[in-house]
């Protein structure tokens, strides 16, 4: 099975929640290529599929591809493709995956100053990508991105009714949301996690 067709039947059994599936095509994948593109091309079609919604079952895929091949999380650094997805989407379920089954693994043998650059340079990169999507982002605006009132079923007006494509918008505003509170504390705990090791090391 070619590369491409290795990542279509990936996406295909992440999107029916086929884990065994997925952890046959994870191993057929990471045996295919090299970790620095397995690092990209997996971080890629994760990032795609994230939604708050997925940040559960996305968790666990990522958390199987750094259980078969820690070097996913070590390619590029600091500037690494996991870390940056798990930036990006904001997502606290995907982060924590990766400080436990890389990230503490990566610093366990380290000294406490070593392990405090580690995350300090993480927290860079962070800071980095932070202010440079933060400036993206372009406001909602009510009556002119979506309807300012909807209108309520007849039979119970506690029922509200909207066009799809509101609540697309509405959807998407949601999601935006998360990802900037999500990227927030992620920055938080990287910069509280450097300063610990500081705090060892003196």
């Amino acid at each position: 099975m070619n590369i491409n067709s290795l990542k279509e039947n990936l996406s295909i059994a992440i999107d029916e929640g086929y884990m065994s599936e997925i952890d046959s095509l994870l191993d057929s994948l990471l045996s295919a290529m090299k970790p620095s593109m397995a690092a990209d091309e997996l971080s890629e079609l994760i990032f795609k599929k994230y939604t708050t919604f997925k940040s559960n079952l996305l968790s666990v895929v990522l958390e199987m591809a750094l259980r078969k091949d820690i070097n996913l999380a070590q390619v590029h650094y600091p500037q690494n493709p996991i870390f940056k997805l798990c930036f990006l989407t904001g997502s606290t379920e995907l982060f924590d995956c990766f400080l436990e089954e890389a990230a503490e693994k990566i610093v366990s043998d380290k000294s406490a100053e070593e392990a405090s650059t580690y995350y300090f340079d993480l927290y860079t990169v962070a800071v980095q990508l932070n202010d440079l999507f933060f400036d993206k982002f372009t406001r909602c605006v009510k009556g002119m991105d979506y309807n300012g009132a909807f209108s309520t079923l007849d039979e119970n007006d506690n029922v509200v009714l909207i066009n799809r494509e509101d609540y697309e918008t509405l959807e998407d505003v949601s999601e935006q949301y998360n990802k900037i509170v999500g990227r927030r504390d992620i920055i938080k705990r990287l910069e509280e996690i450097s300063e610990s090791y500081d705090d060892i090391d003196g």
